[in-house]
């Protein structure tokens, strides 16, 4: 890929020599091939010379068209990207912000394309570890794409974004807004019993969950299995909601719905992936958990050899995942688990 980049490169720059020859006058038709070749440099990782070309580019159109011409903002915004590739953060930001002027001057402040902007300083803020700044400018773009686009996907998004921001630094009841007013706004987007609604409450399941709320956890993580179990197509999300609520309750330390839960994601994922997956692996690893908490030796041993199977089939015998296991389980004939598999007492799966 990056061969064929460079070849671009090699091929713009000739047709580039052959304009400046034949149109040295006409800047606007010089300028997109600098343009081009900037952005075949920034694919290519070749920062310094793509950085160098967009400065041509805003060069010519800038002298010839003025600064606050929409073509200019466009070259601000690649010039910013060009900047954060860089990880020269400063001067990436001051471009976003140039690019930003350019819309409002050009367009209005609801321009969709300023939340865009803001998404980008954000992003950038979100490099350099400053989770203060991540939040302020999701929030303004959150106040654009709220006037603009109103009840729409990209909307939720924004919300799913900041209530994740929020969480990761440790601003818990802000991040309970943004869920749940993303959660509202979900179910007039996409309708009360759609799958989106059932995502989010997942994650706000995963975010009391997070918060050592495991009441309002499970309260979630039902509310979303409710919605999945409705819709049409079983896939492992489905599984997925199962092994967060069986993990909530084995917080609570409720292992008999703990169990249930668990049991019930392992034979989705089953449905979903057959007998030999990591997903399987590790659920199975909790139900032996669960039903060891529960001195239910015999239950856990099966599962446990049924684990080490699996890590070892997916893995190899070698490998440090296939290890993990307790040392007497590390011991039993694999063979022989593997040939009485399907024949185990149905009693061992009660539940």
């Amino acid at each position: 890929r990056n061969k064929q980049y460079s070849q671009a490169v090699d091929y713009a720059k000739i047709a580039l020599s052959v304009i400046e020859q034949n149109f040295s006058s006409y800047p606007l038709v010089i300028y997109p091939f600098h343009y081009n070749i900037a952005r075949f440099f920034r694919y290519n990782d070749a920062s310094e010379n793509s950085l160098r070309y967009l400065l041509r580019a805003l060069l010519f159109v800038g002298n010839f068209l003025g600064a606050s011409h929409p073509e200019v903002g466009l070259i601000y915004f690649s010039l910013a990207r060009s900047y954060q590739k860089k990880k020269d953060y400063n001067l990436a930001i001051a471009y976003y912000e140039k690019y930003r002027e350019n819309i409002v001057e050009n367009f209005s402040q609801g321009h969709p394309n300023i939340a865009l902007a803001y998404g980008n300083i954000s992003d950038v803020y979100a490099e350099m570890g400053k989770g203060d700044k991540v939040i302020e400018y999701h929030e303004k773009a959150l106040e654009v794409d709220k006037k603009h686009l109103g009840d729409q996907p990209y909307t939720v998004e924004r919300y799913d974004i900041l209530a994740d921001v929020c969480f990761k630094t440790n601003n818990s009841q802000k991040a309970k807004v943004y869920f749940e007013e993303g959660l509202a706004l979900a179910k007039r987007a996409f309708g009360e019993e759609s799958d989106d609604v059932a995502y989010r409450y997942n994650r706000m399941g995963s975010f009391y969950s997070g918060i050592k709320e495991y009441e309002k956890a499970i309260e979630c993580f039902q509310k979303g299995i409710s919605l999945r179990e409705k819709l049409p197509k079983r896939d492992h999300r489905l599984g997925d909601s199962y092994y967060n609520l069986g993990s909530a309750y084995k917080r609570l330390e409720r292992y008999r719905p703990s169990y249930q839960m668990y049991y019930k994601a392992l034979k989705l994922y089953e449905e979903v992936y057959g007998w030999i997956h990591e997903e399987l692996a590790l659920t199975i690893k909790m139900l032996a958990y669960i039903r060891e908490l529960q001195e239910d030796m015999d239950t856990s041993l099966y599962f446990y050899k049924r684990m080490h199977l699996m890590r070892k089939s997916l893995f190899g015998f070698d490998h440090e995942k296939a290890r993990t296991i307790s040392n007497w389980v590390d011991q039993i004939d694999v063979r022989k688990i593997s040939s009485s598999l399907t024949m185990v007492n149905d009693k061992l799966f009660e539940i």
